[in-house]
């Protein structure tokens, strides 16, 4: 399958850069996501900075799966 996407230029270029760079997003937030879960379960948290860190990455998650979007490498 082929997939092609067309945008007017300059006028969509914000568009365009989105759609282009899509994968960089993804890895910074897989990356993001990774050093969440490595503070919580590596670091010597407090309780209340360990449920900060906790509810950050069930926020960030439960965004991306409301758009069935998935944080995976």
């Amino acid at each position: 399958m082929n997939v092609e996407l067309n945008f007017n230029l300059p006028e969509e270029e914000n568009d365009f850069r989105a759609a282009i760079n899509g994968h960089k997003l993804k890895g910074i937030t897989y990356d993001y996501d990774e050093w969440l879960r490595t503070q919580i379960k590596y670091e010597d948290l407090s309780d209340d900075e360990y449920r900060t860190y906790q509810k950050c990455r069930d926020r960030l998650r439960e965004m991306f799966y409301d758009d069935d979007l998935f944080i995976s490498q």
